[in-house]
Formats: C-alpha cells, structure tokens, sequence
C-alpha cells in the first residue's frame, strides 16, 4: 500500500469517532440510551458534520464498525467498505495481491460515511499502523490502533489489560 501523509489525529479521530458512536461499543460499555457526545468535542471533526443528525452519526459509525471487525481479512475489510460507501460515490473496494485499493469518485457536498470511510483507508495504509482492532478484554469492544513495535497490540487501553490479567489470574486462582 502506498504511505499516508494522514496526520495521527485524524486516525485518532476515525477511532473515537467508533467509540462513541457504534452502537456495539456502546452496548458493552452501558451507554445506550445515554447521550451521544457532540462531535465539536474532538478538534479533528470537519466543520462540515458538525450538522449531522444523530440517526446518521450511528449509520456511519456502525458501517465504520464493521470494516474494523471484518479484520484482518482483506476481502471482508473490502467487503465492508463497500458497504460503508455504497450509493455515495463512485468507490469500488477490491483486493489486489492481498491489499485493499480503492478508487474515489468526485463530490462537491461533504459526506459523512465517504470522510469516515476514506480516513481508515489511509490509516490502514499508513505503514506506521499495523492494523486496527477490537479490544480482547472480555467486557470491551473498543476499536484501537496498533502502531505498536511488535505489532501485537491487544487492548485498546492499559486499563482493559489489567482488567484482562486479573481476570485470568483470578480464574487459575479458583480451579
């Protein structure tokens, strides 16, 4: 894939983005039925947006949602962005020799699932990122960026890891 030039703060963005709006992440994390955070609360949100509706905001996030599950499998990652783009713009996903290459369209109006869509495009092409996943703690399915060296990145926070290795503490102290 070719390098991306994508600032960390728009991955960051693409990241809370799905954390605060998916409906999966926050089923497990009880924040359904509470508010949604206003998007003017991260600095990298387009100005653009800042006028989405809720109903949309969910959409986008959950279509988001299912390219990041869909991982590490390119086809079903291409699978999912087509999805996520379907209907807005002239993009057709595809996997070429095991990458994810994509062809844009022109729009004038801004949109939010093609915004949403072509940030994680460039993050998983960002050779820095080694992929984005879903948290393995048990109670958790926050999406993280791995940009770590070993690129074994398991939990989206320190707290999630700690809560995992109690967890399998405690459960070899009980049998």
């Amino acid at each position: 894939m070719e390098p991306s030039n994508q600032p960390e703060a728009e991955q960051d963005w693409v990241v809370w983005f799905i954390n605060e709006f998916a409906d999966e992440t926050r089923r497990l994390s009880n924040e359904t039925g509470g508010p949604y955070p206003g998007l003017g609360d991260h600095p990298e949100t387009p100005a653009a947006f800042l006028r989405c509706g809720e109903p949309a905001l969910v959409n986008a996030a959950n279509k988001a949602f299912a390219v990041v599950a869909a991982g590490p499998d390119p086809t079903g990652i291409a699978d999912a962005l087509g999805a996520l783009f379907m209907g807005k713009h002239d993009v057709s996903p595809t996997v070429i020799d095991g990458d994810i290459v994509l062809v844009f369209g022109t729009s004038d109006a801004p949109d939010l699932e093609a915004e949403v869509g072509r940030r994680l495009v460039a993050t998983l092409a960002d050779p820095a990122v080694h992929g984005l996943g879903l948290c393995d703690e048990h109670h958790c399915v926050d999406v993280f960026i791995d940009r770590s060296r070993r690129h074994n990145r398991r939990f989206c926070t320190t707290t999630c890891q700690v809560r995992a290795r109690v967890a399998r503490h405690r459960s070899r102290a009980t049998t």
